[in-house]
């Protein structure tokens, strides 16, 4: 084993731990969500256990034969965490099958987090796990080291499964804690998302959608319309305002227009900030890549490429951006600018403000963004 291939095994092993102690750390709710995508976090975790010991055994083609499980995982784990509706979780844990192939759910999931890369992550890897889970060609290739049956897989190939079993893991550990409000286990996981290198053009997202509301956030909202109700009667009382029932009809319909109008411009203003963070992902997988190009021949092309992702950004902000959030973005880039900084020291910036926007419009504070 040569020391590079040993020293990304330990890499690997040393991430996974620390995901397992974070998770042995939290609590979590044992409704029939949680319970299903906790299994199937466990699930992963054991395929990549399994996969280092037959790496280590010298068994390659079952390790990689593993890999697929463990990306249908990721897949199915994140829908389910982010996309699927009640319904579909009971019809899942009742008849053990989803209505939906694994295309429409990576589809769902990119849609619902304002993404791009769940579609992008299954197109580059999705034949290669195919053809070593189905014993294909790139499997039955590597059966043979010259004349003679016998394995002949190469380091690099055993990184990159590492790497990319590494990535499904975090990625689905990532929005299973922020769903359930663990944000400080969250951002630990984007620490270790950012130090996952990935062999693949597509990057992994350092933000990820955040969570659901919790029951308090559901029930909120009606605390406020009871509370604008009570003020509204208290304000009857006090005027000793006489209505007929025709009059109190119009004004309580009154009332459900403004809170309707009130709700249009909430959406109105999640939508553009999810512009703001596809602009932010695009910005921050140019900067990854202009770094990694650095002495290439084709340096000065990522560089520029990055540089017009960030015109676009900034562009996107004014247009859509909402509010103090987007003073706050323009001064932190501002100030990171005037200091002449680097493209990609900015990038924990854009994760700590991003981060701060998904917060506000996943709560009923959106209403104040």
């Amino acid at each position: 084993m040569s020391p590079e291939l040993d020293a990304e095994m330990k890499s690997s092993e040393a991430t996974v731990l620390e995901i397992k102690r974070l998770l042995n750390k939290e609590r979590f709710p044992d409704d029939e969500r949680t319970t299903v995508v906790a299994a199937l976090i466990h699930q992963a975790i054991e395929h990549h256990v399994s996969i280092l010991l037959l790496l280590r055994s010298e068994l390659i083609g079952s390790a990689f034969a593993l890999t697929r499980s463990v990306s249908e995982i990721l897949y199915r784990g994140v829908w389910l965490n982010t996309c699927a509706t009640d319904e579909e979780v009971q019809k899942f844990a009742v008849f053990d099958k989803f209505e939906l192939t694994i295309g429409e759910m990576v589809n769902a999931i990119d849609a619902a987090c304002g993404l791009e890369f769940f579609r992008e992550f299954k197109r580059q890897t999705w034949k290669t796990l195919n053809s070593y889970a189905h014993t294909g060609m790139l499997q039955i290739g590597r059966r043979f080291t010259g004349d003679r049956l016998g394995p002949s897989y190469t380091d690099r190939e055993k990184i990159e499964v590492l790497r990319a079993i590494r990535l499904c893991i975090v990625m689905l550990v990532r929005p299973f804690f922020a769903k359930h409000g663990h944000l400080d286990s969250a951002k630990e996981v984007d620490k270790l998302m950012s130090n996952t290198v990935t062999p693949l053009t597509v990057q992994p997202p350092i933000i990820d959608d955040l969570p659901e509301k919790t029951h308090w956030d559901k029930i909120t909202p009606s605390f406020g319309i009871l509370g604008i109700c009570a003020v509204a009667s208290y304000i009857v009382y006090v005027t000793k305002l006489h209505c007929d029932l025709l009059t109190g009809v119009a004004l309580i319909t009154l009332l459900f227009m403004m809170l309707q109008t009130e709700h249009e411009r909430c959406d109105r203003v999640r939508a553009g900030w999810r512009e703001v963070r596809r602009a932010t992902f695009a910005l921050t997988t140019a900067a990854q890549w202009a770094s990694k190009k650095q002495g290439s021949s084709e340096a000065q092309q990522y560089a520029d490429d990055a540089r017009a992702s960030m015109q676009d950004w900034y562009g996107t902000l004014l247009l859509y951006g909402r509010g103090s959030l987007r003073d706050e973005y323009q001064r932190a880039t501002k100030k990171l600018q005037a200091a002449n900084t680097p493209l990609m020291q900015m990038l924990p910036v854009f994760g700590a403000l991003d981060f701060k926007a998904e917060q506000k419009f996943k709560t009923w504070r959106l209403v104040w963004l």
